[in-house]
């Protein structure tokens, strides 16, 4: 699984369930709108009923929003929207739910319960774990595989995952192996290959680019034991993203073909310094880089700057019309689509999960920086050549 995406518009983790579902007004008199009523004074007041109708509460709970945007009201509202949903999915589990509502049950209480946690609950902790103990109990005994097990625990390390922002180094190694062991007792499923991209992900910033290789290098070797083509095709980017990442000082690799199969030998680029622009014609954010490139390949060109795009689209017919109507001053190559999951993919090769990605690679041909995207191309060829003439 090659997932490039837009920086712009890179998909963003999945809302925790608890906040998940469409908008709606929290009624200032204690109803809730999309579900059945709880207490007239109190829409957090868990009601009695049918597990089905228990369902439905929990539905109209997370359609429910704070009346105030400040922050201990809004806080305070997650709390109680939480513990709601909680008490709700434990009368569902005292009852005798079947086993689709006991997932259901246990994955919202999970999410509940991270939410809880994240706003303080120290004992919230505890009892997530405990969860995991309470789906054993629930669980159909052994030979039969303990499905519902593993999903509590997909559904722990998915929770925990909403809240990298706030990670420390400390905590976020600690996920990163527990999602490790997660993977290792298998199978790895396209969920969980998702994770652990989300998880790396997540790193790539200054100052926490080496969690970043750590954590692609680690995951994808375990990704890369799958039987599954999609999760082995992930796990070779991972593997990529992991080499991209540690480019600064070292020599650029680049294959590709133009349009019209010339191939191109970096090694002719030699003494200049050269933009490799990755880009697709579908991702806005790459279209908004081409106006800066080209003020800045017209200032510096004469001087030794050069760019080679590097084009990700799969057809190439749509790369044939844009460059056409376009009329680029720089050489495009085509990377192999087809060769995706493979070394033979540049897209692969770097682990690109999102692009546009701009690599400034020197007159020596090792590379000055993966960081160039907007003003900062400008101020690193400044430092290359001096200031761009006027």
């Amino acid at each position: 699984m090659l997932r490039v995406t837009c920086a712009g518009t890179l998909a963003v983790l999945a809302a925790l369930l608890l906040i998940a579902g469409p908008s709606a007004s929290f009624a200032a008199e204690g109803k809730l709108k999309g579900g059945p009523p709880a207490a007239e004074s109190d829409p957090f007041c868990v009601p009695d009923g049918s597990i089905e109708e228990l369902q439905k509460y929990i539905e109209g709970l997370k359609a429910l929003k704070p009346s105030s945007s400040l922050r201990p009201a809004g806080a305070e509202f997650r709390r109680k929207q939480a513990a709601a949903q909680l008490a709700a999915c434990e009368k569902i589990l005292a009852a005798k739910p079947t086993p689709e509502q006991v997932r259901m049950a246990l994955r919202t209480k999970v999410a509940a319960l991270t939410a809880l946690e994240h706003l303080g609950d120290s004992a919230a902790t505890a009892k997530i774990e405990a969860t995991v103990e309470q789906a054993r109990q629930l669980s159909p005994p052994e030979p039969a595989p303990p499905e519902l097990v593993r999903e509590v625990q997909f559904a722990i390390l998915e929770g925990r995952s909403q809240h990298l922002a706030a990670m420390g180094r400390e905590q976020y190694s600690q996920l990163v192996s527990r999602l490790a062991a997660f993977l290792k007792q298998g199978p790895i499923d396209s969920d969980a290959a998702r994770l652990a991209v989300d998880l790396a992900m997540a790193a790539e910033e200054p100052g926490k680019r080496d969690l970043a290789v750590a954590t692609y290098t680690t995951l994808g070797k375990i990704l890369a034991t799958s039987q599954d083509e999609k999760v082995a095709s992930t796990a070779a980017t991972m593997l990529g993203a992991a080499r991209r990442l540690n480019l600064v000082g070292k020599p650029f690799v680049l294959q590709g073909l133009t349009l019209g199969g010339r191939a191109i030998d970096l090694k002719k680029y030699k003494g200049r310094v050269v933009l490799i622009d990755f880009f697709a014609t579908w991702c806005g954010p790459c279209r908004e880089e081409i106006p800066n490139i080209t003020k800045c390949y017209d200032a510096y060109r004469k001087r030794g700057f050069e760019v080679l795009g590097v084009s990700l689209d799969r057809d190439r017919k749509t790369i044939a019309d844009f460059l056409d109507k376009e009329k680029y001053p720089w050489t495009v190559l085509l990377d192999r689509y087809e060769a995706r999951g493979t070394d033979k993919s540049m897209a692969t090769y770097y682990g690109l999960f999102t692009i546009p990605q701009m690599v400034l690679v020197g007159r020596d041909g090792r590379v000055l920086s993966l960081d160039v995207r907007g003003a900062r191309l400008d101020k690193a060829l400044a430092e290359q050549f001096g200031p761009a003439e006027k």
